[in-house]
């Protein structure tokens, strides 16, 4: 499977939060993110969730839309360094969903002495790499333009130049 790494910072401007203070399940979303074809991930935080012990919590998601992948294996951490916050895990995705860790109390997310919120906003960092399995063969780049070389060369009578590829 191939791995590729990965890495996005996202900044949440305060007021976005605050209007999500006392909604429980609000959240915000980052931008899509995608270098990869048929591949995006993004960022979802919950400055309020309710979750099933009654608690609200602030929660962050890594969410993977695995498009024309069959399966992706993710190692990244999570941070927020203002706060000293860091999450590390390996997730493995099947099917289009999210991921992550539980951050803070709300009550504590939105308390300035704990720095989750600094200076106006909050920056949420994720990085780690993503493994790949798809339905599709893999070949390698060199591969192809071995292939692409051999489908030009081949048949031809006239032939008045080389062509070399190198890897």
């Amino acid at each position: 499977m191939p791995k590729i790494p990965f890495a996005h910072q996202w900044i949440i401007p305060e007021s976005r939060l605050i209007s999500l203070k006392d909604c429980e399940n609000g959240c915000l979303h980052s931008d899509f993110v995608s270098n990869i074809p048929g591949f995006k991930y993004y960022l979802t935080i919950f400055p309020n969730e309710k979750n099933y012990e009654q608690r609200k919590q602030t929660c962050a998601y890594l969410h993977v839309i695995l498009g024309n992948v069959k399966k992706v294996e993710a190692d990244f951490t999570l941070k927020i360094d203002s706060a000293n916050f860091s999450f590390k895990n390996r997730a493995t995705f099947e099917e289009s969903r999210g991921h992550g860790p539980f951050v803070a109390d709300a009550k504590d997310f939105f308390d300035p002495e704990k720095k989750f919120i600094f200076d106006g906003q909050c920056i949420i960092k994720i990085y780690g790499t993503f493994e790949f399995e798809t339905d599709e063969k893999s070949t390698s780049d060199y591969d192809q333009r071995r292939e692409l070389v051999t489908e030009l060369w081949e048949d031809r009578d006239s032939k008045d130049f080389t062509l070399n590829v190198w890897n």
